[in-house]
């Protein structure tokens, strides 16, 4: 479903990347994503019609995964994801900003070609996409963590807030993650969902205690880039006094 002239950078491939290609089928699958390589793609050489792709993914972490056809009238499609675990979230989020283009003339919606997701365990989770094309096609399949990360520091300040901002054009649901510095949960997943282009502020500061620090992290059901989070730090008259953004993790995208 994707256009073969979309462009973007070279990739490098971070972690052990395995591609079984069954040749005398129209099956397939590939396994990639294993912790510490958090942004993996894997390649199909064949002309197939459907195949499973396999990411094995980090507990409480999200990702979003977009199947790309090579072809001017691609008519790939992600049908589904099992096993997504309890208390995770799936869905497809091709037409969420920035969204998937296809060519019309052969697809009507890249809506399932990319889909969003959040784990609350770490396992392995399969992936199956499927091609319309009567003769199957080329296809590829990338994998990206869209976690973001920061941390909070209550010594300094007695208000402080997390303040993220939905980027996109779509309802994003979002996870919210805290530990202290004993490494233990202050917050454990707690759900917040913001809207299109809307901000939702969540008081940090009374969670955790004053002149307390840690980290703490939101996974959602976004595309990559979807969210825009701070911790900001504000004085006993509401002057903001600091404001550190979160970052997602290097993935040499």
């Amino acid at each position: 479903m994707l256009n073969v002239n979309l462009s973007r950078p070279s990739i490098l491939i971070l972690g052990m990347l395995c591609i079984a290609i069954i040749p005398s089928s129209a099956l397939a699958s590939g396994y990639l994503a294993i912790p510490g390589s958090h942004f993996a793609a894997g390649g199909l050489q064949s002309n197939l019609v459907s195949f499973n792709f396999e990411i094995r993914t980090d507990a409480n972490r999200s990702y979003a995964c977009t199947a790309i056809g090579f072809e001017t009238d691609s008519e790939l499609e992600i049908t589904s994801i099992d096993s997504v675990g309890t208390g995770g979230l799936a869905r497809s989020c091709g037409n969420i900003t920035p969204a998937i283009f296809v060519n019309s003339g052969s697809d009507s919606s890249g809506n399932n070609n990319r889909w969003c997701l959040l784990q609350r365990s770490t396992s392995n989770y399969m992936i199956n996409v499927n091609s319309e094309s009567g003769g199957g096609e080329p296809a590829r399949v990338e994998c990206v963590e869209t976690t973001l990360y920061g941390g909070y520091n209550t010594n300094a300040n007695p208000f402080n807030f997390l303040e993220v901002t939905n980027l996109t054009n779509a309802a994003i649901t979002f996870q919210l993650f805290v530990v202290n510095d004993a490494g233990t949960f202050v917050i454990d997943g707690t759900p917040f969902v913001v809207d299109p282009n809307k901000r939702q502020d969540i008081d940090i500061h009374t969670p955790v205690g004053a002149n307390k620090y840690g980290m703490l992290w939101i996974a959602h059901n976004g595309p990559y880039g979807a969210l825009q989070a701070t911790v900001s730090q504000y004085s006993a008259a509401l002057e903001q006094r600091a404001s550190i953004s979160l970052r997602p993790r290097d993935q040499n995208l």
